[in-house]
């Protein structure tokens, strides 16, 4: 071969590298995003009213993960449960106030997708003491695959 063919041959070798590399990529790519949409929608397709509506007073916080998922949020509150789908809370008061008037330490959890929030309140032995459901509200997708895929941790 001369000098000239043996560049060209070279080259045509190196491209079909770059070419590999590329399909490579993007075939990455599409598997990357294919399983991003997958664990976003199911995660979300367990936050609904219908999963809502299994929740009970005094179910246990497994089984209500279980069934909903890891929790978007979880914050330890200072509240009161005056019937089924009412939680109190009061900021502006003293705690040893609130406690001599029957408020308890609680664990609330919170799921939200576009079509519904989910509030689910827990008490110190992990059971439900409540729980009330309202409009939903969407956010962006890598904050949704992010609470999808990492549990929030207690606060």
């Amino acid at each position: 071969m001369n000098s000239s063919r043996l560049d060209n041959h070279r080259r045509g070798n190196g491209y079909r590298y770059w070419i590999a590399i590329l399909v490579l990529a993007i075939l990455t790519g599409a598997v990357c995003l294919w399983s991003f949409i997958r664990i976003v929608g199911s995660r979300e397709s367990r936050i609904s009213l219908s999963n809502f509506q299994s929740v009970e007073v005094g179910m246990d916080e497994v089984i209500v993960t279980k069934i909903l998922g890891h929790p978007d949020r979880r914050k330890k509150r200072l509240g009161i449960v005056q019937d089924d789908g009412t939680f109190g809370t009061n900021a502006h008061v003293a705690p040893a106030k609130l406690r001599s008037q029957g408020y308890q330490d609680y664990e609330q959890l919170q799921w939200t997708s576009p079509e519904i929030t989910i509030v689910v309140v827990v008490n110190s032995h992990g059971l439900v003491e409540t729980s009330y459901a309202k409009d939903g509200q969407s956010s962006d997708p890598v904050s949704r695959f992010v609470r999808a895929v990492v549990p929030p941790k207690a606060q």
